[in-house]
């Protein structure tokens, strides 16, 4: 179920660092991710916590946003030029 989740970040590591510094920038990917996922999580339960699900409803329907918006921005400044004019 990761598998759309690892391609495009390895691919994008693979090219940062190529064959001998990928996994470095993969492994620091993971991190980021990783951490920005507990504090995510530790805010959620904290506002469970409190019963203030407006505030975690409102983050996430953010993030979504951003990601929304983000995605497809980033598909595009992949596509080669030839793509981009038609």
């Amino acid at each position: 179920f990761a598998v759309p989740f690892y391609i495009p970040a390895g691919t994008y590591a693979l090219e940062c660092g190529g064959k001998k510094h990928g996994a470095l920038f993969t492994n620091l990917f993971d991190a980021g991710g990783f951490t920005a996922s507990s504090v995510w999580n530790w805010y959620a339960a904290e506002q469970s916590r409190l019963n203030r699900f407006d505030n975690l409803l409102f983050s996430l329907a953010c993030l979504g946003g951003v990601a929304a918006f983000s995605m497809p921005l980033a598909m595009y400044r992949r596509l080669p030029a030839r793509a981009k004019a038609a």
